[in-house]
């Protein structure tokens, strides 16, 4: 176990080209068979759902022992498209959702989603052994299977199945009931599917662990039902009182703090099964000899508003509705205990997967994002973008988010832009002032550079992306 050696991503090029069926097999001069390891790193993503940065982090001990500790920290990675089947689509593509076409949570995605040009195909064709356990996408019919892996279990929660306890699974092609806690369900899942990969440990393996926690209505497990999760301590962000600045569907928004207090408990709570499920994994991982041998990706798909601007829903621009956790741990490639500033996103996620794994993508579909364990790149800006969805009021909207400012635009249903903002992030950053709506002409920036970049980047591709 644990006999995949190498020394970064510097790997012998004759034998990488070899491996692209897991081992192989070379003769020695004495006619004797040797196995040969493949040299590229296990792959684990574990996703949760709707998972804000901003004031969740602490309920993860071992979430920040295994990956912050023993990996990097990403401290301004954002969601491109803060609702769950356009990001979980970008996480596996490595593209802005205006070029994978899964716009919203609609059934109608069946017909445009293409599994081929998504991660799990590229790993599977190149000799990894794949595998899904959690939840999908919203529009999947439960009894269809997924392609391109080996392993799966998923579950597409229901207006009757909350995705907490009980529901419909795909287990392997057939449909079963699972009265488990889903997310200890899931852990279990993973921890047998790497257990059963030591029988092939020469062949790397690819797994994601996607929990329905901290969905809301977020629902904890009986032992975390009255845990403790600190006080809840509003910002300035929610408790604003002027909105004249933001659009009119804001200002048409309401949320009694109470009721986000409580949704924010309850969310905390759940993430805490989710803090044992990586702490299971991790052991597991430990105890196969695969923790160097392993890149593993911490994220959300997207976040949530906790009644920031009198909103508690996802689909908005606002800092907290589009900013998530992402932490990154490779031993042999990612130096522990670090932190990363760069302006970072899902769109990112596949390629750098497919750096680790030497896979090149097909230059007809390009990836938009970037590799984070190259070093030598750096955005200025991220492009985010949004459609309408019945779960939000928004209508679609697109949005720059640099280093020191954000600028948004929302359209009509013709494409006629009807609202406009801009917010100062170093000295507004609970964007509570809106500059181009707050009677003083004199620091609005220059409307027509911002959105001409916007339109840009809004039809971008590859390496025209930011």
């Amino acid at each position: 176990m644990g006999t995949r050696n190498r020394s970064g991503r510097q790997w012998v090029a004759a034998l990488v080209c070899i491996l692209v069926f897991g081992s192989v097999l070379v003769l020695t001069p004495a006619g004797a068979q040797v196995t040969v390891p493949d040299p590229r790193p296990n792959i684990l993503i574990i996703l949760t759902d709707d998972q804000r940065l901003e004031g969740t982090m602490a309920v993860l001990p071992h979430v920040d022992r295994w990956l912050a500790e023993g990996g990097r920290t990403f401290t301004d990675a954002f969601s491109t498209t803060p609702l769950c089947c356009p990001s979980r689509t970008t996480i596996l593509t490595g593209r802005y959702a205006h070029n994978h076409g899964i716009l919203d949570n609609a059934a109608t995605n069946r017909s445009v989603l293409d599994q081929s040009t998504m991660l799990p195909r590229y790993l599977q064709d190149s000799g990894y052994r794949t595998a899904y356990f959690g939840k999908l996408f919203n529009f999947w019919r439960v009894e269809d299977d997924p392609a391109f892996f080996d392993r799966w279990a998923i579950v597409s929660p229901t207006r009757t199945s909350n995705g907490y306890v009980g529901g419909t699974w795909n287990v392997q092609g057939t449909l079963r009931m699972i009265d488990r806690y889903s997310t200890d369900y899931i852990a279990s899942q993973g921890i047998r599917f790497i257990r059963e990969a030591e029988a092939a440990d020469a062949q790397p393996w690819f797994l994601e662990l996607a929990t329905y926690a901290p969905h809301l209505k977020a629902l904890p497990a009986p032992s975390y039902v009255e845990a403790p999760v600190g006080r809840f301590h509003p910002t300035p962000a929610m408790t604003e009182v002027d909105r004249s600045d933001k659009p009119p569907f804001v200002r048409a928004e309401q949320v009694e703090l109470r009721s986000v207090a409580t949704a924010r408990e309850r969310q905390l709570r759940a993430l805490k099964s989710v803090d044992d499920l990586v702490a299971r994994i991790a052991q597991v991982i430990r105890r196969t000899g695969e923790s160097r041998d392993t890149l593993v990706v911490f994220l959300s798909d997207n976040a949530l508003l906790w009644g920031e601007h009198g909103l508690r829903s996802k689909g908005y621009p606002y800092g907290p509705g589009v900013r998530i956790p992402l932490l990154l741990r490779w031993p042999t490639d990612v130096e522990e205990a670090t932190v990363d500033h760069r302006l970072v996103a899902t769109v990112d996620v596949a390629p750098t997967i497919m750096d680790a794994a030497g896979i090149a993508p097909d230059p007809s579909v390009p990836m938009d994002g970037h590799s984070l364990l190259d070093p030598t790149w750096d955005r200025d800006l991220i492009l985010l973008e949004f459609w309408p969805w019945t779960g939000s009021s928004a209508p679609r909207w697109a949005s720059i988010w640099g280093a020191t400012y954000q600028y948004t635009e929302y359209y009509a249903d013709d494409g006629k832009t009807v609202f406009r903002e801009f917010y100062d992030l170093v000295g507004d950053p609970w964007q509570l002032t809106n500059l181009l709506h707050d009677g003083d002409p004199v620091n609005d920036p220059s409307i027509s550079e911002l959105h001409e970049r916007l339109m840009v980047y809004g039809t971008c591709a590859g390496t025209a992306c930011p």
